[in-house]
């Protein structure tokens, strides 16, 4: 499109009198491709929040947090919710956020007999997001492409384990195994899912290992540092 190839030239142009900073390996990987290797430097952005203690509540809930639109694909997760909550008894689904896409999304919500099961919550002043964000025992990021995902580092920093689309920006985030894990397919999404929900130990396992990357690998010290250099 004429947008694209504007911001194409603009970032080109900047590129021949400075460095462009990539905020994710995933993100400067493709910025090469544009404007060559040595224009492009990596800074991974900072966390910036607390780091909560999950919140105790009854059940096991699964989530996302964000704007619901169509990178972050709300679609799959509303067929991920209608699919868990008929194979789980007691779970419910939360997406944390509104956006463009969330009337679509509520009325496939209705259709699919699903608002005893699945809560759209639409925007909610910060503090409240994040008390729904501790809420959880697991979340889900099956976005359609990232650059560095601010809320899978949130929902990381809060302890919780992160089932997320294996692109570049989530790649980058996530140690597949290790904090969570990274998917290729919705049904692959699906068990990972239920893998979870089922097992406590895991959730805490991987979840724990989340916090720790958070607080050594996405500090604020370290982006200060090399940005300083």
């Amino acid at each position: 499109t004429a947008s694209r190839a504007l911001y194409k030239a603009v970032e080109f142009a900047a590129s021949r009198i400075g460095a462009v900073i990539a905020c994710s390996p995933g993100e400067a990987k493709s910025a090469r491709a544009l404007v060559g290797r040595r224009a492009v430097r990596t800074v991974c952005d900072a966390y910036l929040g607390d780091f909560p203690e999950p919140k105790a509540h009854d059940g096991v809930a699964v989530g996302s947090c964000g704007r619901m639109t169509y990178a972050r694909n709300p679609d799959a997760w509303v067929l991920l919710a209608q699919r868990l909550t008929d194979s789980r008894n007691g779970l419910k689904c939360v997406w944390i956020g509104g956006g463009e896409d969330e009337p679509r999304v509520r009325v496939h919500i209705e259709n699919m007999n699903l608002p005893k099961h699945a809560e759209v919550t639409g925007w909610l002043p910060a503090s409240s997001a994040r008390e729904r964000l501790r809420a959880l025992d697991v979340f889900v990021h099956y976005s359609r492409w990232d650059a560095m995902p601010n809320a899978v580092l949130e929902a990381m920093a809060a302890g919780l384990p992160v089932v997320a689309s294996d692109n570049s920006g989530n790649r980058d985030a996530i140690v597949d195994g290790a904090t969570g894990f990274l998917v290729n397919s919705e049904m692959e999404l699906l068990e990972r899912c239920q893998a979870l929900i089922d097992d406590a130990s895991l959730r805490a396992r991987l979840g724990a290992a989340g916090r720790e990357r958070v607080q050594r690998e996405f500090s604020r010290e370290r982006m200060i540092a090399e940005l300083s250099d």
